[in-house]
């Protein structure tokens, strides 16, 4: 992220990441890669193993994650800094 002359944080806009899918078993989110995502045939293949527990995840939208929890957007004071570029 840059800042540009007026004080707004640029952000390129981009939909080459990674998901984060929380665990029913132990709370935690694990990594789903956005390929794997996008290979998805069908709902009941929708299954991952939890990166902390093992246990089996039947991910989508009720167990997505959010993705950066350091992401100035969750901030309501820097939401009116941010562009995109």
């Amino acid at each position: 992220m840059d800042v540009n002359g007026a004080g707004l944080i640029e952000r390129p806009i981009t939909f080459g990441y990674d998901f984060r899918m929380r665990c029913d078993g132990c709370g935690r989110a694990s990594t789903l890669s956005g390929i794997d995502y996008l290979r998805l045939n069908d709902e009941t293949g929708a299954l991952m193993d939890c990166d902390h527990c093992g246990a089996s995840i039947h991910f989508g939208p009720l167990t997505a994650d959010i993705r950066d929890q350091d992401d100035p957007a969750l901030d309501d004071s820097m939401v009116n800094r941010l562009g995109s570029v």
